[in-house]
């Protein structure tokens, strides 16, 4: 939705092609912003990652899989 999709537009002239999916463990050490990091008073925070900075916390289907897991 944040990029401009809309269910109510026709897209069926338009071509979507899936690309790789990658996973990655969102850690204390994960390049991020939280809500508890942010000041009072600062609105409106938009920031962009650096995928290379991503990598690190590369983690496989079945990690993940194994950790829903766990947590469940």
């Amino acid at each position: 939705m944040s990029s401009g999709f809309r269910w109510e537009d026709d897209y069926k002239d338009s071509r979507w092609i899936q690309g790789a999916n990658h996973l990655f463990a969102v850690n204390d050490q994960f390049p991020r912003i939280t809500s508890g990091s942010i000041p009072v008073g600062v609105t409106s925070v938009k920031y962009a990652i650096s995928l290379k900075d991503c990598w690190p916390f590369l983690v496989s289907t079945d990690a993940m899989v194994n950790q829903l897991k766990k947590g469940a």
